[in-house]
């Protein structure tokens, strides 16, 4: 926090004899340089990734907790030397960061453990529909979906795939789960995604996911032949 930042600043400066001015007093020189390390310190945080892209990793992916970890040297100092930082400081703000992570941790365990929303998924080669539990997908609208680095810009989630260059004969050719919460595909074009099981199960006819996704497909391949 500042008051820790402030203590430090100080003891630098009275290590290099700097704090002090002739009469025992706090210089103005050391009172200055706490002061701008201090409004630096309040400043805003940076985002190395760009504003909102937590909130875009939880859409793109399905992850339901985020957190923004603070890179500080005293973290890392307390591993090494023993002393975990939260708690020698837990009252910090980064304290509690790693508190709610780790609620999190154990209440994502808890609930792989006693309970299960992974959907049953499977291809029927016959009917050309992707089953999922009662209901069907088609591939293409599917295969449209997906929103890795390839088909969607990370930073912006501007969508970079074009639509029509998904042909409608396209099929999986392996689905395997990934943990409890997604579902990774291999496609006859050769592409491979990873869809979240909250976001295929949006993408359901009876959700009215299916329609809006083609639909939005159709607009952003019209945008794109516009520009």
């Amino acid at each position: 926090d500042t008051a820790q930042l402030e203590k430090a600043m100080e003891g630098a400066l009275a290590e290099k004899g700097l704090l002090e001015n002739k009469n025992g007093e706090t210089s103005d020189l050391a009172k200055d340089l706490v002061q701008v390390v201090l409004q630096n310190a309040k400043a805003e945080p940076i985002r190395i990734f760009g504003p909102g892209h937590k909130r875009r990793l939880s859409e793109q992916w399905g992850i339901d907790h985020t957190f923004s970890m603070p890179l500080m040297d005293k973290i890392a100092a307390n591993g090494d030397a023993g002393t975990p930082f939260v708690l020698e400081n837990p009252d910090s703000p980064q304290s509690k960061i790693y508190r709610d992570l780790a609620k999190s941790v154990v209440s994502e365990v808890a609930k792989a453990k006693f309970s299960s929303s992974r959907p049953d998924i499977t291809y029927d080669s016959d009917s050309r529909m992707i089953q999922v539990d009662d209901e069907t997908l088609t591939p293409v609208a599917l295969r449209r979906a997906c929103r890795c680095a390839a088909c969607v810009e990370e930073m912006t989630g501007r969508q970079i795939l074009v639509a029509s260059d998904v042909k409608e004969s396209i099929k999986p050719s392996r689905m395997s789960s990934t943990g409890n919460y997604a579902l990774s595909v291999d496609w006859s074009d050769g592409h491979r995604s990873l869809y979240p099981y909250r976001q295929i199960k949006a993408l359901l006819p009876n959700k009215g996911g299916n329609k809006k996704q083609e639909a939005k497909s159709g607009e952003k391949q019209g945008d794109l032949q516009q520009a």
